[in-house]
This record gives structure tokens, C-alpha cells and sequence, in this order.
């Protein structure tokens, strides 16, 4: 499932090509994905969005 983005048009804007998002499913994804983030970035907020 989906859901169209319905935050501020400056957010969706500064969005990166290849910065769609990618699935976490298991709590190694999550520290893998943390791991390939540059020191510099971990420091920035991020979105985690739960599905089941």
C-alpha cells in the first residue's frame, strides 16, 4: 500500500533522486541502512513509517 505525500511542497521538493525511500523489514535492514548513512546525516531527521 501507498500514500500520496501531503506534507509541505519545500519538503517533497528537497527530496534527492534516489531518495524514495527503502523497505525495512527486520531490525537488521534498520542497522544496515543506519550503517551506509554518512556520520554527517545521522544527525538530520528521518522518516520511518511502520507498516504491517
Amino acid at each position: 500500500m501507498s500514500y500520496r505525500y501531503v506534507g509541505p511542497a519545500e519538503v517533497k521538493a528537497a527530496i534527492r533522486p534516489g531518495g524514495e525511500g527503502r523497505p525495512i523489514r527486520t531490525r537488521a535492514d534498520f542497522e544496515s541502512w543506519v550503517r551506509e548513512r554518512p556520520a554527517a546525516e545521522s544527525a538530520e531527521p528521518f522518516t520511518l513509517r511502520l507498516l504491517r
